[in-house]
């Protein structure tokens, strides 16, 4: 029998999501085709309570807009028989202070993550028998057991109530609150069903004619009936969308995420300006091999160099330490075996069977000519991995790893001529050499580490090892270098690339020495290759990867080179809490392999500019519009609403709600893909 019949009245039931009443306007027929139940275990109870269904217009006009409606108002009975059922009963509980509820504050947050999920709560609320039907906001759960701090969710979105994340947030300030009854009924999704009985009271099927949610709360009238205004799911569309309560954090300061392969090492450059030179005055044989050569330079060669470190005539290294004192001569060298002094005067062996090494004659003659050897300042890489997947306090790390990693002494292959610190907002220089012989100790800071590579004046090398001698550069992506600002004259790009900017520091002559020069220091950074976002406060996002979903982030950061704010669109996957000395600091926001997230660039929070703002946001890459109002619909509920479910804010409408077809038939024939990114706050779809 069907509705559009002339013969017969119209009857009407009421789905309120996840109320286990259906209101009818007749006495409910035994059978029907509506759902028996809510879900498996929880049947609807059928009651005759709606005694007025108001008039309901709608149109859609493509060129006009999406579409023009009026509410439609239902009016439901107050039937005074005492039950739980009784409408006055039900709607009457509205907002927290509602009696006769059983409720507990969350103690964590409840998100996407796979079922079951054993949530901590703060009451004990193990009187309620389980399997039970529990509600957050507009959701509501299936709940397989309680303990007296915990329940076991084993079922969500019940009886289409949308998927949301119910998530702690402003520092414990907003808790959601989990109950046995419904006291939020605005928003709260709902059907109305229409059905057709003829004269004998035989009632057809029933069809939905609203699938949409109450607008607003219940309204009692004179003691007698209680009023819900009900609006289609059309008009999400008419609201502007937002995420405020869980979608908005900052950068957490004072600590960063360092992975294992990239901007996770920290180098500095120490070397010498100016050539060491002094005159052999006197030279004896030792030995067939070995001449030993009295030096009129009373600084001992034992304090600034070490005769132990290779001499460049190894197989795998191509040029000597640079902190090996090889003896050059126009076209002659010397390479030390052992120095010291004997009555006060100092002594150079050297060995003369070295390959390349010049033999006594050679030496002789230039001793009885001018004698002056020259030892060439040299540069050396020291480099550090300040962390490998893992929060380490910033920009203490770097500190710490020279305390446990640099050098002590400008001697071994871990020692180096000068160390560095960072304390405040200075770094201090010292030198680990005696730098009276005036050879001009310097520390070099780059930007890029293309410069040591194109300094001819330093042959900068990197040395991990005594058999290892590295003269090419390592890739920026490696590095830290975009929180530490030497210069501080604006001169300092978003990209290192090959640039030449470069910190000198100067240190003064003496046997022990220091010198400190201002520093700008990021309080929270993350460098273009990064693949991650340290954040103070969850975003709601999944704890785990999913393949083919991503989320929105958009970043409102203060770029520090062009001295502007900025917005900037990233794509994440999911996110993590993270921790250091086992207590949580932070969330981890994972970014996907985008290409379009290392193109933004570096960003952070620097000096007494505004903070870097990291909150959801809609993205959308290579897709049609059609395909994107498809993910704007659906989107919210965590992946669970359908195939388009990716962006993590939307309306949060399932896809059994939508006709999907529709939307790629008419959004993409003639239009282009998309490809930008959308704020949330006030997004209007």
């Amino acid at each position: 029998m069907s509705i559009t019949l002339d013969q017969g009245r119209r009857v009407f039931a009421l789905e309120i999501a996840g109320l286990e009443y259906r209101y009818h306007s007749i006495n409910p027929p035994a059978s029907t085709n509506l759902n028996a139940n809510l879900t498996t275990g929880f049947p609807y109870t059928d009651i005759e309570a709606i005694v007025a269904v108001g008039a309901f217009n709608s149109e859609i006009d493509p060129s006009g807009g999406v579409a023009q409606y009026s509410a439609l108002s239902i009016e439901l009975s107050i039937l005074k028989d005492g039950l739980s059922s009784d409408p006055g009963i039900v709607f009457g509980r509205v907002g927290k202070r509602s009696e006769g509820v059983n409720r507990a504050n969350l103690e964590e947050s409840i998100t996407f993550d796979s079922l079951p999920q054993t949530i901590n709560i703060d009451k004990d609320l193990t009187s309620i028998t389980a399997p039970a039907l529990m509600h957050i906001g507009s959701e509501t759960f299936k709940v397989s057991a309680f303990t007296s701090a915990s329940m076991t969710i084993s079922e969500r979105a019940i009886a289409d109530t949308p998927y949301q994340s119910h998530v702690l947030s402003l520092q414990g300030t907003s808790v959601p609150i989990v109950e046995d009854k419904i006291t939020i009924f605005r928003g709260r999704r709902c059907k109305l069903f229409v059905a057709s009985q003829d004269s004998d009271g035989n009632v057809g099927d029933y069809s939905c004619i609203i699938n949409g949610f109450i607008e607003s709360s219940p309204y009692v009238e004179n003691g007698d009936t209680v009023s819900l205004s009900v609006i289609p799911l059309t008009a999400l569309l008419d609201t502007k969308l937002t995420d405020s309560k869980e979608g908005s954090t900052f950068l957490l300061q004072n600590y960063h995420y360092y992975s294992n392969i990239n901007s996770n090492v920290f180098e500095y450059g120490s070397a010498w300006n100016r050539r060491f030179a002094f005159k052999i005055w006197d030279v004896t044989v030792q030995s067939p091999t070995v001449s030993r050569c009295q030096i009129t330079n009373g600084i001992s060669l034992a304090d600034v160099f070490d005769k132990d470190l290779p001499n460049g005539t190894e197989d795998n290294v191509t040029m000597f330490h640079p902190r090996f004192p090889l003896l050059q001569h126009e076209d002659a060298v010397l390479y030390p075996i052992a120095y010291g002094f004997s009555s006060n005067v100092q002594y150079i062996d050297v060995d003369h069977s070295i390959p390349g090494s010049a033999q006594y004659p050679q030496l002789a003659a230039i001793v009885a000519g001018d004698g002056r050897w020259r030892i060439k300042p040299r540069g050396e890489i020291k480099r550090y991995q300040l962390g490998s997947n893992e929060v380490k306090r910033w920009p203490d790390v770097i500190n710490e790893i020279l305390d446990s990693d640099g050098p002590s002494s400008h001697t071994g292959i871990d020692g180096a001529n000068h160390l560095i610190r960072i304390n405040n907002q200075f770094l201090i220089a010292s030198s680990l050499a005696d730098q009276r012989p005036g050879h001009e100790g310097q520390v070099h800071l780059w930007y890029s580490s293309m410069w040591p590579v194109t300094s001819p004046k330093y042959d900068y090398a990197y040395w991990p090892s005594e058999e290892i001698e590295i003269r090419g550069r390592l890739s920026n992506e490696r590095r830290v270098f975009y929180p530490l600002d030497y210069w501080m004259d604006g001169s300092k790009p978003n990209y290192a690339g090959e640039s030449s900017l470069v910190k000198v520091v100067e240190l003064p002559e003496g046997k022990t020495t220091s010198t400190s020069i201002p520093v700008k220091i990021a309080k929270a950074y993350k460098q273009a290759n990064e693949r991650f976002i340290l954040v103070e406060d969850s975003l709601g996002l999944p704890s785990s990867f999913t393949a083919g979903v991503t989320f929105g982030i958009e970043v409102e950061t203060f770029d520090y080179y062009e001295e502007r704010q900025k917005v900037l669109t990233f794509e994440a996957t999911h996110q993590s809490q993270v921790t250091f000395d086992s207590v949580n600091v932070g969330y981890l926001i994972h970014l996907s392999s985008n290409r379009e997230n290392a193109l933004n660039g570096h960003f952070g929070d620097w000096g007494s500019e505004e903070r870097t703002v990291v909150k959801r946001g809609l993205l959308s890459f290579y897709v049609t519009p059609g395909e994107f109002m498809l993910k704007l619909l659906q989107s919210g509920g965590g992946g669970n609403n359908g195939s388009y479910d990716d962006l993590g804010v939307g309306l949060s409408i399932h896809q059994d709600n939508i006709d999907v077809d529709s939307f790629l038939r008419n959004g993409s024939a003639t239009v282009a893909a998309l490809q930008r990114g959308f704020s949330v706050d006030d997004f209007d779809p």
